[in-house]
C-alpha cells in the first residue's frame, strides 16, 4: 500500500530577491508502507543478473525508485519536479556503503578519498578542514566537533556500489557518479546551494531534515555559489529522510540539509552532468562549420571591409541598408549552415566519450 501527496507548501509573504526567475515546483511524497519488498528484492539479488543487457539494468532503476514506476518517473518528475519515497525499511540500501566501512578503509587500507567541511551558519558558507586527518581515530574525533565528512566516489572502493552505478549508466546513457556525506547530530556540512546534476539522494543511516528552495531558472549548466539564508526565501518542501528512504531533484532546485538527533549518513547519487542539447550542439556545430567550409566557397570568402564599421553593438540602432545587407548574407549562411549538420556523426562523438568514461559492467 502506498499513497501520493502532494507537499507544496504555500509560502505567507514569500519574497525573494528582486528579478530573481520564479519556478514553482510541485514535489510529491510517496509513502510506501511494504518498503517495496513484495515486488523488489534486495539490491544484491537484482544485482545478480549483472550489468551488461538493458533488462537488467532497467530492474537497477525500478529497484531505486520503487514502487514508482518508471514509466512515471520520466513522465512526471524527470527534469521537472522534486520527488521523495518513504519507504519504511531501513535495510533498503544495506550493504551499498556505511560509517563503519570508511573507518575500516582508513584504518585498513590507508584510504584518503574524502575532504572534511562543515556550514558555517555566522559566516553564511562552508568551512574546510585544513588539518591531516588520515586515522579512523581522527574521523572520528572531527565528527564528534561537528565536522561533515565528504566522501568522493565511493564506488571505487564499494563494489556492491559501483554495479549499482554501472547499471544506471547504462539506463541513463550518461555518466553516473556518487558521494557520501556523514554528518554528525544536529549540525550541517554544507550551504545553501544548487547542483548542477540531477540529484538522486539514497538516505542509508541515521536522519536528516532536508528543505528545498525555488530554484532560480529551470536546469542550470553551472553549480551555485553558496546561498545566504536572506537570499532564498521559505523553503517549499521541508522533509526528513530516514534509512531507506529515496528522494530526486533536478539540477538547480536551491537546498539545505541538517542531521536530525541522529548521525546522519547518504549517498547522492548524480547523473546528466553537461549532458544536454547545447552539448550536443557545442560538438554538431564546428563539425557542421568544418564542413561547410570545405564544401562552399561562399563560408570561404573574407569579411567585408566594411564590416565592423556597419555591425556591431555600435551600430545596432543603425537601419542603413548596407547594415541589412549585411545581416541578410549572415542569415543566408545560417540557413546553409544547417543542411551540414550530421547528428549522427556529433552523437557518436558524444557516445565514444561516455565509453571511455564509464564504469565498467559487472562480470
Amino acid at each position: 500500500f502506498f499513497r501520493i501527496m502532494g507537499k507544496r507548501r504555500k509560502a505567507n509573504g514569500d519574497s525573494l530577491a528582486p528579478k530573481r526567475q520564479r519556478v514553482h515546483l510541485s514535489p510529491h511524497v510517496i509513502e510506501s508502507h511494504n518498503g517495496g519488498l513484495v515486488q523488489f528484492p534486495n539490491i544484491q539479488s537484482v544485482l545478480a543478473g549483472g550489468t551488461a543487457t538493458k533488462e537488467n539494468c532497467d530492474a537497477i532503476l525500478e529497484w531505486l525508485i520503487a514502487p514508482l514506476a518508471v514509466d512515471e518517473f520520466f513522465e512526471k518528475y524527470w527534469e521537472q519536479q522534486p520527488l521523495v519515497i518513504k519507504r519504511g525499511n531501513p535495510k533498503y540500501y544495506a550493504g551499498l556503503f556505511s560509517k563503519a566501512e570508511l573507518l575500516r578503509l582508513v584504518a585498513k587500507e590507508g584510504y584518503r578519498d574524502f575532504t572534511v567541511k562543515r556550514f558555517d551558519r555566522a559566516l553564511g558558507h562552508r568551512v574546510n578542514y585544513t588539518k591531516p586527518c588520515t586515522k579512523a581515530a581522527t574521523i572520528e574525533k572531527v565528527w564528534n566537533q561537528g565536522w561533515t565528512v565528504q566522501v568522493v566516489q565511493p564506488q571505487k572502493v564499494a563494489d556492491t556500489l559501483c554495479q549499482l552505478l554501472a547499471g544506471l549508466e547504462e539506463v541513463f546513457q550518461c555518466t553516473v557518479g556518487c558521494n557520501a556525506y556523514l554528518t554528525p547530530a544536529k549540525t550541517q556540512g554544507l550551504a545553501p546551494h544548487w547542483d548542477d546534476i540531477e540529484a538522486m539522494i539514497l538516505h542509508v543511516e541515521g536522519t536528516k531534515e532536508w528543505r528545498l528552495y525555488h530554484p532560480d531558472k529551470d536546469l542550470p549548466r553551472e553549480y551555485s555559489k553558496d546561498f545566504k539564508q536572506d537570499q532564498i526565501g521559505p523553503p517549499y518542501l521541508t522533509v526528513c529522510l530516514e534509512p531507506g528512504d529515496f528522494m530526486y531533484f533536478p539540477r538547480g532546485v536551491i537546498h539545505q540539509a541538517r542531521a536530525s538527533d541522529k548521525f546522519s549518513h547518504h549517498l547522492t547519487v548524480s547523473t546528466y552532468q553537461k549532458h544536454a542539447w547545447r552539448d550536443l550542439l557545442s560538438v554538431a556545430l564546428p563539425q557542421a562549420l568544418d564542413a561547410a567550409f570545405e564544401g562552399d566557397i561562399e563560408f570561404r570568402r573574407g569579411l567585408p571591409v566594411d564590416c565592423f564599421r556597419s555591425l556591431g553593438a555600435g551600430h545596432a540602432c543603425g537601419t542603413s541598408l548596407r547594415r541589412e545587407a549585411l545581416l541578410q548574407t549572415l542569415s543566408s549562411l545560417l540557413d546553409k549552415l544547417k543542411g551540414y549538420v550530421d547528428g549522427n556523426a556529433a552523437v557518436d562523438a558524444l557516445a565514444t566519450e561516455f565509453v571511455g568514461r564509464r564504469l565498467p559492467p559487472a562480470a
